[in-house]
Protein backbone atom coordinates (compact mmCIF):
# COMPACT_ATOMS: atom_id res chain seq x y z
CA UNK A 1 0.00 0.00 0.00
CA UNK A 2 1.28 3.50 -0.77
CA UNK A 3 0.16 7.08 -0.33
CA UNK A 4 -0.11 9.62 -3.15
CA UNK A 5 -1.35 13.17 -3.50
CA UNK A 6 -3.70 14.69 -6.03
CA UNK A 7 -4.73 18.33 -6.32
CA UNK A 8 -8.20 19.41 -5.08
CA UNK A 9 -10.72 18.14 -2.60
CA UNK A 10 -13.94 17.80 -4.59
CA UNK A 11 -15.23 14.91 -6.70
CA UNK A 12 -15.65 14.42 -10.41
CA UNK A 13 -14.47 16.28 -13.49
CA UNK A 14 -10.91 17.46 -13.94
CA UNK A 15 -9.86 16.45 -10.41
CA UNK A 16 -10.97 12.89 -11.01
CA UNK A 17 -8.84 12.72 -14.14
CA UNK A 18 -5.82 14.02 -12.23
CA UNK A 19 -6.33 11.36 -9.56
CA UNK A 20 -6.68 8.65 -12.19
CA UNK A 21 -3.39 9.77 -13.79
CA UNK A 22 -1.63 9.85 -10.42
CA UNK A 23 -2.96 6.39 -9.56
CA UNK A 24 -1.83 5.12 -12.96
CA UNK A 25 1.70 6.47 -12.32
CA UNK A 26 1.84 4.95 -8.82
CA UNK A 27 0.69 1.56 -10.12
CA UNK A 28 3.23 1.70 -12.96
CA UNK A 29 6.01 2.30 -10.42
CA UNK A 30 4.85 -0.71 -8.37
CA UNK A 31 4.38 -3.05 -11.32
CA UNK A 32 7.40 -2.19 -13.49
CA UNK A 33 7.85 -3.35 -16.22
CA UNK A 34 4.08 -3.76 -16.61
CA UNK A 35 2.24 -1.31 -18.86
CA UNK A 36 -0.76 0.35 -17.22
CA UNK A 37 -3.13 1.02 -20.12
CA UNK A 38 -5.90 2.80 -18.24
CA UNK A 39 -7.24 3.67 -14.79
CA UNK A 40 -10.92 4.54 -14.44
CA UNK A 41 -12.52 5.83 -11.22
CA UNK A 42 -16.20 6.62 -10.69
CA UNK A 43 -17.11 10.14 -11.84
CA UNK A 44 -19.26 10.59 -8.73
CA UNK A 45 -16.61 9.38 -6.25
CA UNK A 46 -16.69 11.29 -2.96
CA UNK A 47 -13.23 12.78 -2.45
CA UNK A 48 -13.83 13.85 1.15
CA UNK A 49 -11.45 12.51 3.83
CA UNK A 50 -12.08 8.86 4.77
CA UNK A 51 -14.11 8.17 1.59
CA UNK A 52 -13.50 4.77 -0.01
CA UNK A 53 -14.28 3.75 -3.61
CA UNK A 54 -13.11 1.32 -6.29
CA UNK A 55 -11.27 2.18 -9.49
CA UNK A 56 -10.54 -0.16 -12.39
CA UNK A 57 -7.09 -0.61 -13.93
CA UNK A 58 -6.09 -2.34 -17.17
CA UNK A 59 -2.62 -3.81 -16.64
CA UNK A 60 -1.29 -5.50 -19.78
CA UNK A 61 -4.75 -6.82 -20.59
CA UNK A 62 -5.57 -7.96 -17.05
CA UNK A 63 -8.29 -6.24 -15.02
CA UNK A 64 -7.56 -5.06 -11.49
CA UNK A 65 -9.78 -3.37 -8.94
CA UNK A 66 -8.04 -0.69 -6.92
CA UNK A 67 -9.57 0.33 -3.59
CA UNK A 68 -8.85 4.02 -3.00
CA UNK A 69 -9.15 5.66 0.43
CA UNK A 70 -9.00 9.45 0.68
CA UNK A 71 -6.76 10.37 3.61
CA UNK A 72 -7.18 14.12 4.04
CA UNK A 73 -8.49 17.39 2.59
CA UNK A 74 -5.11 18.04 0.95
CA UNK A 75 -5.86 15.25 -1.51
CA UNK A 76 -3.62 12.48 -0.22
CA UNK A 77 -4.92 8.99 -0.88
CA UNK A 78 -3.83 5.41 -0.36
CA UNK A 79 -4.68 2.45 -2.52
CA UNK A 80 -4.80 -1.31 -2.34
CA UNK A 81 -4.70 -3.54 -5.39
CA UNK A 82 -7.19 -6.36 -5.84
CA UNK A 83 -7.32 -8.81 -8.71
Amino acid sequence: MSVAVFAAACGGGETQTAMERELQNVLADELIPAAIADVDCPEDADLAPESVFLCAADVEGSFYEIQVTIIDAQGRFKHERRH
